[in-house]
């Protein structure tokens, strides 16, 4: 993953949006996490994964028909933000949201419209974002749930795709130029002619080995499978089943889980079966972590850091197994800064919460 210099933003006044952060001024020592405190709040809805830069993150976000980014240091400062693109009609609600990634030239986000298209909108040098193409064919991609990973400028993405006449396929798209053109193929039928259909898929990539995770629907069980790419992306293995049980369901959970890569390069997982949260490294395997649901995933030098929303708290797990309840709020994404410090960002009532947790 590259590295860029940190961003200057000029102010952007939009009279819908309010912006609300809480800075918490430190010396150049690591902060020390005040759980009582978020780090930031924002105004705005599905943010992207944070992408990790030299100075801190970038975050990239919906409001409304608004693709957004924000940029700064959680704890310490965060600039104000600004409009990449104005798109009607964009997925920036119920868990369907806007994706991106580093390249080596600057970010990439790939974003899903209401009536099913998805857009890639690219970075150059200069911080300037421009649309480069349409990943699938239009109005295929009604779901709106889109996944993105990459390494350096080879990246894929994934999404459940409408079947001409009933169901969910699995696509994906790869593009080897770090987003200004894209190839588009279905990966994966379910054999009972549609996967589950209001689950996102998700996507993680090193190199050229790409794993996508996604819940399937066979013999009734909607449960989670995982397959592999080992050459960026051209061609995927049969899909596995991941864990040991079932879960029998006349409906769809809309819950994808997440996937990682450990520190030893295996496909790591949090999904959910019923009411409770699992997590497993390949297949054949789980371990159950408890009650919850919209499960979140990073990988740190000590170990896996869990994060999970239950009975409306948001619970992050560290490494040492220590529970931090963060307070209210729902589909927390968990992310490793440096130094042994995490980030969990969360939504609550139309905001963006970001928190800072202290890990081993």
């Amino acid at each position: 993953m590259n590295i860029f210099a940190r961003r200057n933003f000029a102010i952007v006044a939009i009279t819908s949006i309010v912006v609300s952060f809480s800075f918490t001024l430190q010396s150049n020592r690591q902060p020390e996490p005040n759980l009582d405190q978020p780090s930031f709040v924002i105004k705005g809805s599905m943010p992207s994964k944070p992408l990790k830069t030299r100075d801190g993150i970038t975050l990239i976000y919906g409001i409304g028909d608004s693709l957004m980014e924000v940029s700064g240091v959680p704890g310490k400062e965060m600039h104000s933000p600004r409009v990449i693109a104005v798109i009607p009609k964009m997925f920036s609600f119920a868990m369907r949201g806007p994706q991106a990634v580093l390249t080596r030239n600057g970010a990439v986000t790939i974003v899903c419209t209401q009536v099913g298209d998805i857009f890639c909108y690219k970075e150059d040098r200069d911080h300037r974002w421009k649309r480069t193409a349409q990943l699938n064919k239009p109005g295929t991609a009604k779901e709106g749930l889109v996944s993105l990973a990459g390494d350096g400028d080879k990246l894929v993405a994934v999404w459940l795709n409408a079947r001409p006449v009933k169901g969910q396929s699995i696509y994906s798209a790869i593009s080897a130029d770090g987003g200004v053109s894209w190839q588009s193929r279905e990966i994966y039928v379910s054999p009972d002619g549609t996967t589950c259909e209001c689950c996102k898929p998700n996507v993680v990539m090193k190199g050229n080995t790409a794993y996508v995770m996604f819940r399937n629907w066979i013999d009734e069980n909607r449960d989670m499978y995982i397959m592999k790419s080992s050459d960026g992306g051209l061609s995927f293995s049969t899909p596995e089943k991941v864990g040991t049980g079932n879960w029998k369901l006349n409906g769809c959970p809309m819950d994808g889980g997440d996937i990682q890569l450990d520190n030893d390069n295996q496909p790591a997982t949090i999904w959910r079966r019923e009411g409770k949260l699992y997590t497993a490294v390949g297949i054949g395997n789980e371990t159950e972590l408890g009650d919850g649901k919209n499960g979140s995933l990073a990988v740190t030098k000590t170990g896996k850091v869990y994060a999970w929303t239950d009975k409306g708290t948001v619970i992050v797990q560290t490494p040492d197994s220590q529970l931090h309840r963060l307070g209210e709020g729902n589909l927390p994404i968990v992310t490793s800064l440096d130094n042994g410090i995490l980030l969990c960002i969360r939504q609550q009532n139309g905001k963006i919460l970001g928190s800072l947790i202290k890990s081993i």
